[in-house]
């Protein structure tokens, strides 16, 4: 019935208009329902991430540096050197992978069987979420939605990552500042894009 609303004359309109709900007002609402199920399917389809600079972000890089950044002196200290890698997807996933390099190997090698102090080890300075990304350019911020962590109290979480880019096209990432005893504290993870 709404198909045939399209095909409805005005003359034809115009005698029907006392049957209770008028053509014209019936081929107008057919109209319209029919745009708003384009609309609907034009933004199921157009990738989530088109403009030029989210394009900037998706890809995969591999971690390069890691450091601290006291607020109120501006002093930045290198971390341990760790390995890493994160990939920004079109479709707005993200996973992130974070550890350090020196951490000391399990003897049985495997988790099932190693000690509290080997999982302690293993698992120190080693951060790895996945989940979903949002780029915020008002606020020079990308926010990482995690799904899923390894630690399960940051299952959920919506993590602001201050972004900034270097000449050489390095991604760096910063945290919002943290309270580390007297001072404020945000850490910075510095990425290199895998061609």
């Amino acid at each position: 019935m709404i198909t045939s609303a399209f095909f409805i004359s005005r003359k034809g309109a115009k005698a029907q208009t006392n049957r209770g709900f008028p053509a014209l007002r019936l081929c107008a609402f057919a109209r319209a329902f029919v745009l708003l199920v384009v609309c609907c399917i034009a933004s199921v389809v157009t990738p989530a991430r088109a403009d030029d600079f989210a394009n900037k972000f998706i890809g995969t890089w591999k971690l390069i540096s890691t450091s601290e950044k006291n607020v109120a002196t501006g002093k930045i200290t290198p971390r341990a050197p760790s390995s890493g890698q994160l990939i920004y997807t079109p479709n707005g996933r993200l996973s992130v992978q974070i550890m350090k390099l020196d951490r000391p190997k399990v003897a049985s090698g495997a988790f099932t069987t190693a000690t509290p102090e080997e999982m302690k080890g293993a698992l120190d300075g080693f951060s790895s979420y996945f989940g979903t990304w949002e780029l915020v350019p008002s606020e020079g911020c990308m926010i990482h939605v995690q799904d899923g962590n390894l630690l399960p109290n940051g299952i959920g979480q919506r993590a602001k990552r201050y972004y900034s880019f270097d000449a050489a096209g390095h991604l760096s990432l910063t945290t919002p500042a943290r309270k580390v005893g007297a001072e404020e504290i945000a850490n910075i993870f510095t990425w290199e894009r895998i061609p």
